[in-house]
């Protein structure tokens, strides 16, 4: 799908909303950084859900 002007500008402004009312940037912070392999093994349960199913 391919947005016009406008509909980027909707798009990135209702991002940055949902972004900054849930201060989702501002948790990742709390986050230890970690070597890819460990971050995967540590994170990747928490994200599962969220990765689509099926091909």
């Amino acid at each position: 799908m391919h947005l016009t002007e406008l509909g980027d500008t909707v798009l990135l402004r209702q991002a940055e909303r949902i972004l900054a009312e849930h201060r989702i940037v501002e948790k990742l912070f709390d986050y230890p950084l970690l070597e890819r392999d460990a971050a995967l093994a540590a994170y990747g349960p928490m994200l599962a859900r969220y990765r689509p199913t099926g091909s």
